[in-house]
């Protein structure tokens, strides 16, 4: 006889935190610091925490897809979440050099527009943080 998989409804996952920082100090010294004003030429790092919505226990395995809006449009992906439902991106700015102005300085927002992880589904709540780039 065929063997027959019953299909298991996706479970639902949600980001539950955007931040934004920077990594100070080097090698295994390296530690991350929250911060919401940074300068062209730094190395922005946005994280987020997701979780399962159904037990509020943190997600791994999960990337999020995030938009930085502002006076520059920019999309990014994280790396897979840890067993803490922590992953992170880095928007890499430029400072002015020469002829080019650099990344363009102002008020910007990461928000969280879609979300990947088998068996589960994004709950499509966008979180969102507010940062300066100045």
């Amino acid at each position: 006889p065929p063997v027959c998989a019953i299909p298991q409804p996706a479970g639902q996952a949600g980001v539950t935190l955007v931040e934004t920082g920077i990594y100070q100090g080097k090698g295994g010294n390296r530690t991350f610091v929250l911060a919401d004003t940074f300068a062209p030429g730094d190395d922005v790092v946005v994280r987020v925490h997701v979780i399962d919505v159904a037990t509020g226990l943190p997600l791994a395995g999960a990337t999020v897809d995030l938009t930085i809006d502002g006076p520059e449009l920019v999309s990014l992906t994280t790396g897979q979440t840890d067993n803490q439902g922590m992953a992170e991106a880095t928007w890499k700015t430029s400072a002015p050099k020469g002829n080019n102005p650099g990344t363009p300085t102002g008020a910007y927002t990461a928000t969280t527009v879609g979300l990947t992880r088998d068996g589960y589904t994004w709950d499509g709540v966008p979180t969102a943080h507010g940062f300066v780039l100045q």
